[in-house]
């Protein structure tokens, strides 16, 4: 199967949409698009398409490194890019991967109106960015996270923060189980990392705690 495993998503500072990672057998080529909406999305999630192409018909089945780029289209009130993963398998939604901006907030929020399931989380150091792969209920349309931290730590050692993550859409009817993964750009939340330390993620909708250790 074609399939690119990203690992990475950066805007640059020279104005361009970077995505690394993986493709899964040598026979593959991939690019990035932009898709230029008519208006400026009132989410402020810039998407991209990310296409896996066959080259021939045989190839060997293994990680092939790769980075696409393509122009950062966001303006100054974007809060991030969606790179969007066609999927070639009728019935099975597109793989959606998104970088986003961390919030500070004075409160947590205790309340959304789909359900999410956290699935895994790691820190990714290079880009300074928190990493989640979730799920979420609905497929009707693309649907809108945040990570909230409302600017304290438990009095412990090592420090441990509580983040909070948050589907800000509203009620999506559609049943269908999506995944994505989620990276966050904690500078923008005035999060300084300290290590070592300790990530705790909920979700207002479910029990499960995820927990990042800093070393």
């Amino acid at each position: 199967m074609a399939v690119a495993y990203i690992q990475s998503i950066d805007i640059t500072e020279d104005g361009k949409v970077r995505v690394s990672g993986h493709l899964s057998s040598t026979n593959l080529d991939v690019s990035l698009s932009e898709m230029i909406p008519v208006i400026a999305p009132e989410d402020g999630i810039w998407n991209y398409e990310l296409t896996v192409t066959p080259t021939s018909i045989i190839g060997a089945d293994m990680l092939v490194p790769f980075t696409v780029e393509a122009p950062w289209i966001g303006d100054s009130d974007a809060n991030g890019a969606r790179i969007i993963q066609p999927s070639i398998v009728p019935n099975v939604p597109d793989k959606e991967i998104v970088q986003l901006k961390g919030k500070k907030v004075a409160a947590l929020s205790t309340k959304q109106s789909n359900m999410v399931w956290l699935i895994g989380a790691y820190y990714d150091q290079t880009a300074n960015q928190l990493v989640i792969d979730a799920k979420y209920s609905g497929g009707c349309f693309q649907h809108l996270f945040t990570l909230e931290w409302d600017g304290s730590s438990l009095e412990s050692f090592p420090p441990q923060y509580i983040f909070n993550l948050v589907d800000l859409s509203e009620y999506d009817p559609c049943k269908a189980l999506i995944d994505v993964q989620l990276r966050f750009d904690i500078s923008t939340m005035d999060f300084q990392i300290d290590e070592p330390s300790k990530l705790h993620i909920g979700t207002p909708s479910y029990g499960r705690t995820l927990t990042v250790e800093l070393q």
